[in-house]
């Protein structure tokens, strides 16, 4: 791939959690590096961590996309928001995004095609996040397309197919 000169994070948001900590803590390490960094979210929380110094962030949708009409409503809530990432990632151009949390990787894997490669963060248990009909649907459509995952757990990984 060479080398890296510019890294998008996306996440839903930074509220306080493990997740975003550690997506934070990996953006501040890569902008202490020299490579420019942005963290790319959905919307803001009430809480969030702050940004570490020399990252960037860009909210690309604030709050008030709550409406869910069904799963028609959803599923075209889905493809809008991923769109929205395209757009960003087009303007921004970065060598890698990598993605936090279920929706963020799907999101970022459908919204990357042809841009750049995705390296996505599997940080909750797959049994219980990914094992629905739907969320094996989204892994088939999204997640296998990743160039790479991230795992806590060897039991983690082993959840997914190869």
């Amino acid at each position: 791939m060479g080398e890296l000169k510019k890294v998008i994070f996306h996440l839903h948001n930074l509220n306080m959690g493990g997740a975003e900590r550690v997506a934070l803590t990996l953006a501040g390490q890569f902008a202490r590096d020299g490579i420019e960094t942005k963290v790319v979210t959905m919307q803001r929380a009430d809480r969030e961590y702050e940004l570490p110094e020399g990252v960037e962030r860009i909210v690309i949708q604030e709050e008030g996309d709550s409406e869910n009409v069904g799963i028609i409503g959803r599923l075209r809530r889905i493809k809008q928001k991923e769109k929205m990432l395209r757009e960003v990632l087009l303007i921004e151009k970065p060598d890698i995004v990598i993605a936090f949390d279920r929706s963020a990787n799907y999101r970022a894997v459908g919204a990357a095609k042809g841009i750049c490669p995705v390296l996505v963060s599997v940080r909750n248990d797959p049994a219980r996040n990914y094992a629905s009909k739907m969320q094996k649907f989204y892994c088939r459509k999204y997640m296998y397309k990743a160039q790479g995952c991230v795992f806590q757990t060897k039991q983690a990984m082993d959840f997914f197919p190869k």
